[in-house]
């Protein structure tokens, strides 16, 4: 049986979160084509996530913050998980 993954439910946490991956990758000078590669997600579903079209899951944030060499708990955090 497939485990069930938690998602991101709270908006204003959503939003923060949201504001920090966009300021991370420009930072990092990094396409959202990129980030989808490195974190195993096609471009569109990363576009998605960004955008607050689609729902982080937990193995979501921890990617992200791996790639971002991030503290796995700060993603946790604004992810309000």
């Amino acid at each position: 049986m497939q485990q069930r993954r938690q998602v991101v439910r709270r908006p204003l946490e959503q939003e923060a979160l949201l504001l920090h991956l966009r300021a991370m990758r420009k930072e990092h000078s990094k396409t959202q084509a990129q980030v989808a590669k490195a974190i195993n997600l096609s471009r569109s579903q990363y576009t998605a996530l960004e955008g607050g079209r689609s729902m982080f899951t937990f193995d979501h944030l921890v990617s992200l913050a791996l790639f971002y060499h991030q503290s796995i708990s700060t993603f946790l955090l604004l992810g309000g998980l």
